[in-house]
C-alpha cells in the first residue's frame, strides 16, 4: 500500500465521518426515520470520491458543509429567538432541511468535481 493510497483512506474515512455528523444536524429527535438518507448519499459520495480520485474534492465540501451548516445555524437560531421565543419543536421543517441539505450536498460536489474535470483534461 503506497503513501498516497493510505492518504486516500484516511482523508476519506475522516471526511465521510464529519459530513456525515454535520448532515444530520437538522434530523428532528423525532423524526429519526430520515437519518439514513444524508447517511446513504455521504457514503455514496465517499465511495465516487476515492473511486473517481476526488479525494481533494470530497475535502472542499467538507470544508463548505462545515461552514454552511455553521452560518444556517446561527441564522436559525437568530430567526427562531426573535420570532419564537421559547421552544418550537418543528417536525416538517427539520425533515425539509434535511433533505435540502443532502440534495445540495450533491449538487455542489458535482459542481466541485466538474470544475476539476475540465482542469484536468
Amino acid at each position: 500500500m503506497s503513501r498516497n493510497s493510505l492518504h486516500n483512506i484516511v482523508a476519506t474515512s475522516l471526511y465521510t465521518v464529519l459530513i456525515g455528523i454535520v448532515s444530520t444536524v437538522f434530523v428532528p429527535s423525532n423524526a429519526q426515520f430520515i437519518f439514513g438518507f444524508p447517511a446513504f448519499v455521504v457514503l455514496a459520495i465517499a465511495v465516487h470520491a476515492v473511486n473517481a480520485s476526488y479525494v481533494a474534492e470530497f475535502g472542499y465540501l467538507t470544508i463548505l458543509v462545515f461552514v454552511s451548516v455553521l452560518a444556517l445555524s446561527i441564522g436559525v437560531g437568530v430567526v427562531e429567538e426573535l420570532l419564537f421565543p421559547g421552544e418550537v419543536s418543528i417536525v416538517l421543517p427539520g425533515i425539509a432541511g434535511t433533505v435540502t441539505f443532502t440534495i445540495l450536498l450533491v449538487i455542489v460536489y458535482w459542481l466541485l468535481i466538474n470544475a476539476n474535470r475540465s482542469e484536468r483534461v
